[in-house]
């Protein structure tokens, strides 16, 4: 099992997780980003079936555990840029303003 955080989680939090037997990937704070969103799962990733999309400099260490991971572009410092990976997925389906969906969450 696998779960990706927000790297200013609680140690608690995370420990709770890897007690639970859980892969724990952290997204990294990114200066410069507005602090509310700077290390926010859903702004560096997306999870499409067994398959996790991330910004290229999300993580603060090498993800590891049972999907694939792909890597496109970096997130920006501020909207649309800060959105690539921003995409709510329902079924088949996904919801999100695709003008500025990073290109390898199209494919």
């Amino acid at each position: 099992m696998q779960v990706i955080i927000d790297e200013r989680v609680d140690k608690n939090i995370e420990r709770y997780f890897l007690e639970l037997g859980y892969e724990v990937n952290k997204v990294k704070k990114h200066e410069g980003i507005y602090n509310e969103i700077s290390s926010h799962t859903d702004i560096f990733a997306v999870k499409i079936e067994d398959t996790v999309i991330s910004s290229s400099n999300a993580f603060s260490n090498n993800v590891s555990g049972k999907y694939n991971w792909i890597f496109g572009d970096n997130v920006g410092k501020v909207y649309p840029d800060t959105a690539k990976y921003n995409v709510c997925i329902v079924d088949k389906n996904a919801i999100h303003n695709f003008k500025i969906t990073d290109k390898v969450v199209l494919q």
